[in-house]
């Protein structure tokens, strides 16, 4: 309970990062603002669409919000993966002090929630849709995608996560980046800058003249200090994995060259996204179906919160949202490739209320936990025991509670 309790309050954390001072946003990448939009193309989310300042911004969000929410779910994929033995390369550490694939994906929750909290600032809706994998994003040269650990996903981490000097030819990582393009079948690095592009256009619109929005220079500052923050230690863990030299390995030699199926390789042999929909049906059993469908309405609920949370400010629909990701979401997220299957990540038939009031969505949210907690019931002989089965009667009577404030 007490290592639960520490882990709630650093990923809360990572769902309230505001920005800090004002700053000088960022130089453009994208096409400025006078330039024609006329027969551009638009294989980058770099390229410019619209003229209006605003517009650009939010189209830049939701792409951003997009490939953050992509990312922390194929962090967190790879995490649940993992067999007993590499527990320690993807398991929270209570302290929060050591960098681990569950660390990662909070820190990409940092990310996702400084843009969300963009969104709503600038009056568009936040950006929950959950992804449609495999990702094919235009920022990195490859598509982002639900995969167990393995050395080619190891590979994107590093791409993503390098320092700009890792690949030189004179740096000390000049090898490694050069196996790890190979590996991933990149000629040459290609990481668009969208977060400098997100904070140029924010700077256009602070600048237009009666436009009602409240200053975005702050912004702009947060996103900038979210593009270069930790990136060294999540390098340096990620290089020790894919080189065999973290400590889970000791004794163990590759194991990344054996094959997937070996008993000593690192990870379970679960389906990845391109192949979810052919391989669920024909993988899943009764009650490896039932269980990720109790995945499928956990997730959803934490996204129902999520959306409560960024669109009110109220603290206590973040913290039901993070008592849900590292409590079931997590529970069934581990279990589940024990079954040779993973956490799904799909999204659940529930009616869009967003163009409803918080009364209304609350509505959603009460019953989609009263259907989780009905599922739950029935499979609790069955759950792994880590699954916290009071968590949907206990998140209910808090937002009932908090509704007759």
């Amino acid at each position: 309970m007490q290592r639960r309790r520490n882990m709630l309050r650093v990923i809360g954390g990572a769902w309230t990062v505001l920005p800090g001072a004002a700053g000088v946003a960022l130089a453009a990448t994208g096409a400025p603002a006078t330039a024609p939009l006329a027969a551009r193309s638009c294989t980058s989310p770099l390229t410019r669409r619209f003229a209006d300042p605003l517009l650009e911004a939010s189209r830049l969000l939701r792409t951003a919000a997009e490939i953050e929410h992509a990312t922390l779910l194929q962090y967190l994929y790879s995490a649940f993966s993992l067999k007993d033995d590499y527990a320690t390369v993807g398991e929270y550490d209570a302290s929060g002090t050591t960098t681990n694939l569950l660390a990662i994906a909070i820190d990409r929750m940092t990310h996702f929630n400084t843009i969300n909290r963009i969104l709503v600032t600038v009056g568009a809706p936040p950006q929950l849709t959950p992804p449609d994998f495999p990702v094919a994003t235009g920022v990195y040269p490859f598509a982002i995608n639900l995969e167990p650990l393995s050395r080619v996903a190891l590979a994107q981490f590093l791409f993503r996560d390098a320092p700009p000097n890792a690949f030189a030819a004179d740096s000390s990582d000049a090898a490694l980046m050069e196996e790890v393009c190979r590996l991933l079948g990149i000629a040459q690095q290609h990481r668009a800058k969208l977060y400098a592009a997100i904070a140029a256009a924010l700077d256009d619109a602070n600048h237009v003249a009666g436009s009602g929005l409240p200053d975005l220079a702050r912004w702009a500052a947060a996103l900038r200090q979210l593009d270069t923050r930790g990136n060294e230690d999540r390098f340096d863990f990620v290089k020790s994995v894919f080189l065999g030299a973290h400590p889970a390995f000791a004794g163990g030699g590759d194991v990344w060259n054996l094959p997937a199926d070996d008993p000593r390789f690192p990870a379970y042999d679960i389906v990845r996204g391109a192949d979810a929909c052919a391989a669920w049906p024909t993988r899943a059993t009764q009650p490896t179906d039932d269980f990720m469908r109790l995945g499928d309405l956990q997730y959803g609920t934490t996204l129902l919160l999520l959306d409560l949370y960024f669109r009110q400010h109220l603290p206590i629909y973040r913290s039901l949202a993070v008592s849900h990701m590292i409590g079931p979401v997590q529970a069934l997220g581990r279990h589940l490739p024990r079954l040779g299957v993973g956490m799904p990540f799909r999204a659940i038939e529930v009616p869009d209320s967003s163009g409803l009031d918080a009364q209304h969505r609350l509505r959603f949210v009460l019953a989609l936990l009263k259907e989780g907690q009905e599922l739950a019931e029935a499979l609790r002989p069955l759950l792994p025991s880590r699954y916290p089965m009071a968590i949907n009667q206990e998140t209910a009577a808090a937002l009932r509670a908090a509704a007759l404030r």
